[in-house]
């Protein structure tokens, strides 16, 4: 996916799971990808407009929630990471 090749910094090797859509075209993803160093940072959360392809991390979300005066996303808003 083109819109990971900004947002990481070795793409093709990046794990990703999808998970739910929460809001409307807005989806679940966790992305595991290789650092500067060569290994794997961990399972990240972020969101993912279906429409747009613009990929939001948990930060920007609600980052974005608090400028526009609306509530936080719930903790569990994505659940778990769901398994391979």
């Amino acid at each position: 996916m083109a819109a990971f090749d900004t947002l990481l910094v070795d793409s093709p090797s990046a794990r990703w799971r999808w998970g739910k859509v929460v809001r409307g075209n807005v989806a679940c993803l966790w992305i595991n990808s290789k650092n500067r160093m060569g290994g794997y940072s961990g399972w990240s959360e972020y969101t993912f407009d279906l429409e747009t392809g613009e990929i939001s991390s948990r930060e920007e979300l609600e980052s974005l929630l608090a400028r526009l005066d609306l509530p936080p996303t719930p903790n569990d808003l994505c659940g778990k990471i769901p398994s391979s």
